[in-house]
């Protein structure tokens, strides 16, 4: 028998569980932009250090089972992107900045809006402009 006061019931400590995993399952969509950027990236960082220089796109093509299983963690991550970024519009509209059953205002449903479409504009300039041009040695 439990006699703290301050501990919840078990029914109460379930739907907080519930809670935060639907949390996390939102913040990660909202975030998801960022870590396919990042996985690109700490990919192409791995094969750079194996080569002991930047890989080349369409000549480099590096071995080993860290990087074939990174890469093709990776490729699944960008092929979703078409599902999950759509989402994520809905969600930072739905559950602005990751919070669920909040009365929110119609102001932080457009910042959450507005800082999702921001993530979003970030990773397409540093795709869209990045020198060691990543994206294409990743698909090549």
């Amino acid at each position: 028998m439990n006699t703290n006061p301050y501990t919840p019931p078990q029914v109460e400590r379930g739907i907080s569980l519930r809670r935060r995993a639907v949390a996390s399952i939102v913040a990660t969509v909202l975030l998801y932009p960022l870590i396919v950027l990042t996985s690109l990236y700490v990919t192409w960082g791995l094969v750079a250090l194996q080569l002991g220089r930047a890989p080349i796109p369409y000549r480099d093509y590096p071995d080993g089972v860290a990087i074939a299983v990174l890469g093709g963690l990776t490729a699944i991550l960008h092929l979703l992107a078409p599902i999950a970024v759509p989402l994520g519009f809905v969600f930072s509209v739905l559950f602005p900045f990751a919070r669920l059953n909040t009365q929110s205002s119609i102001g932080l449903r457009i910042a959450s809006l507005l800082a999702y479409t921001a993530i979003c504009a970030s990773v397409f300039i540093v795709l869209s402009y990045d020198p060691n041009r990543v994206e294409d040695w990743f698909w090549d």
